[in-house]
């Protein structure tokens, strides 16, 4: 089994929260963990590393993400 390391979020605000995750984890257990923590819905969320989106069926490792990693959360806005 893979170990656990500890990713940051920055959130809107600034503020930044610590996640524990895997490289394993998908990208979207991710954002369920951001939703836990600080009540965004998951579908609401974008998350950007290193310039670029990150995908929900993505593995985190496989987007490069290791120990105190910093992603940043964008809302998604929906158009009409």
């Amino acid at each position: 089994m893979k170990g656990k390391f500890q990713v940051f979020v920055r959130t809107l605000t600034g503020a930044s929260i610590i996640v524990t995750v895997t490289s394993s984890d998908l990208v979207r257990s991710l954002k369920e963990k951001i939703q836990h923590q600080v009540g965004i819905p998951f579908c609401l969320q974008r998350l950007i590393f290193e310039g670029s989106q990150l995908e929900e069926a993505q593995a985190i490792g496989q987007r490069g993400l290791t120990k105190d990693s910093t992603v940043h959360l964008v809302l998604s806005l929906r158009g009409g």
